[in-house]
C-alpha cells in the first residue's frame, strides 16, 4: 500500500513540473469561440490555472485568486489570469458572472488529460518570456506572494 502512496505522489510531483506544460500545444478558444493566441499574453506574467466549476478545491481557491488579483493594484497591469476548463461557455460564464470573477476564461479544445492535466486546481506561473517558473496545486494565494513571481 505504501509503494502504490509513493508512487502516486511522484506522478504528482512530476505533473506539476511548470516546464512540462507547452503552451503552444494548449490549444483554448475564448468566450467567443475563437482560438486563443498565446503570443497576446508575451510581456506579462502569465498565470494558467487549470480549473473547473465542479472542483470543491476550485471553488475554494477562488476567494484568494479575487483577492490577489486587487491587491495587486498597479502591478494587475504587469500579470495576466488565465484560467481554463474543459467545460463548455454555457456551463461556465454564467457560473463566472454570477460570482462577478474578472479573469480570462477560456476552454480547452480537448480533455485536461491530453494537456498533461492530472488533476485540479493547478496552476502554471510563466515568466515574460514564457518560460514556466513554478507549478502548484491548490493553494491559498497571496498579492505578496505573487509579487515575487512578477518582478
Amino acid at each position: 500500500m505504501q509503494k502504490y502512496i509513493s508512487i502516486i505522489v511522484i506522478l504528482l510531483l512530476l505533473s506539476c513540473n511548470p516546464s512540462q506544460l507547452d503552451l503552444s500545444k494548449i490549444k483554448v478558444n475564448d468566450r467567443q469561440g475563437k482560438a486563443v493566441d498565446w503570443k497576446k499574453y508575451e510581456g506579462k506574467t502569465l498565470i494558467v490555472h487549470f480549473w473547473g466549476t465542479w472542483c470543491r478545491d476550485c471553488l475554494k481557491e477562488m476567494p484568494y485568486w479575487v483577492q490577489t488579483q486587487q491587491d495587486l493594484g498597479a502591478d494587475s497591469s504587469k500579470v495576466s489570469f488565465v484560467f481554463i476548463s474543459d467545460e463548455d461557455t454555457a456551463t461556465v460564464m454564467p457560473f463566472v458572472k454570477e460570482r462577478g470573477y474578472h479573469f480570462d476564461f477560456v476552454q480547452l479544445q480537448g480533455k485536461l488529460k491530453e494537456a498533461n492535466i492530472i488533476f485540479i486546481p493547478q496552476t502554471f506561473i510563466f515568466d515574460k518570456k514564457g518560460k514556466g517558473i513554478a507549478s502548484f496545486g491548490s493553494h491559498k494565494w497571496s498579492a505578496t506572494e505573487m509579487k515575487k513571481w512578477i518582478e
